[in-house]
């Protein structure tokens, strides 16, 4: 039996409820999750999208379900054989349905060693949430003991609704995002879906790569004597002149000994002449 209607309740928040209270395999799943007494709990991410973006494209089936997330808070306990006795659990109530279960304070353990880079402990299940890798997904629900539905979006429903994937850099990567977006073909099973591209990769442009596109200074030898600065400065660029000097004689003598190119036979600027044979015969 669905719980009257919250007065107080905002649109959105009851179009959420309106969907999930009509999807018989979700209701099914929370009561099945609600059955195991956990203080800090919710079904979502991917689960709870199928739902709702199914029903706005008036499918009459449910789409493939990769699996059907429990994440819970329990700091108490953040061992694995807590995770694996509570899916132990469900998959006997259940076991027609695709359980994964996570404690999300036990996330900062195993984040570093997946995804590349090490995270804080999180503080609650909404601050969890808030991390999930798109907004549209950073949305949990939950039921109480009356089958009333409650909430947890940290970031809001709109992109959920408005069937929007937009990256949430909280903790998810662009590279993680751009995976993503490619691997769930989310345009391909709702085409009424907006992806929003990943936002381009930031490159590092390294101090010695900047340095090896600029030409090397001429060094300005320490003068030892007491001459006067003004004396020193120019010693050194008489002596720079005459090395550049002594350089462009050696360039002029190589010019000068190089064979000379045999004269072109088609007239200057000729329109037959072609761009191989000189170069200031250049065809029209």
């Amino acid at each position: 039996m669905r719980p009257p209607l919250d007065a107080a309740a905002r649109p959105d928040e009851q179009a959420l409820r309106d969907i999930v209270y009509q999807t018989p395999w979700l209701m099914h799943a929370l009561r099945i999750a609600r059955s195991l007494g956990l203080a800090s709990w919710c079904i979502g991410a991917g689960a709870l999208r199928n739902a709702v973006w199914d029903h706005l494209h008036g499918y009459s089936a449910p789409s493939r379900l990769a699996d059907i997330d429990l994440a819970y808070f329990a700091p108490e306990n953040l061992t694995q054989q807590h995770d694996d006795a509570l899916l132990a659990a469900l998959q006997s109530m259940a076991p027609d349905l695709p359980w994964e279960v996570t404690n999300q304070a036990a996330v900062h353990l195993w984040f570093g060693s997946h995804f590349g880079h090490d995270v804080a402990p999180l503080r609650s299940l909404a601050e969890a949430i808030a991390t999930w890798p798109e907004y549209a997904t950073a949305v949990g629900v939950y039921l109480d003991y009356a089958d009333g539905l409650r909430i947890i979006a940290p970031h809001g429903l709109q992109d959920l609704l408005q069937m929007r994937i937009r990256h949430n850099p909280a903790r998810a990567s662009a590279e993680t995002y751009r995976q993503r977006t490619l691997q769930k073909r989310y345009q391909e099973r709702w085409p009424d879906v907006v992806v929003d591209p990943a936002p381009p990769l930031r490159r590092r442009h390294s101090t010695s790569t900047a340095r090896s596109h600029q030409l090397p200074a001429t060094p300005m030898p320490q003068s030892t004597s007491t001459e006067s600065t003004g004396a020193h400065r120019k010693r050194v660029f008489h002596k720079q002149g005459a090395i550049d000097a002594r350089q462009a004689t050696t360039l002029r003598a190589r010019r000068d000994n190089a064979p000379k190119p045999r004269p072109c036979a088609a007239p200057r600027y000729s329109a037959t002449a072609s761009r191989s044979c000189c170069k200031r015969h250049i065809s029209a």
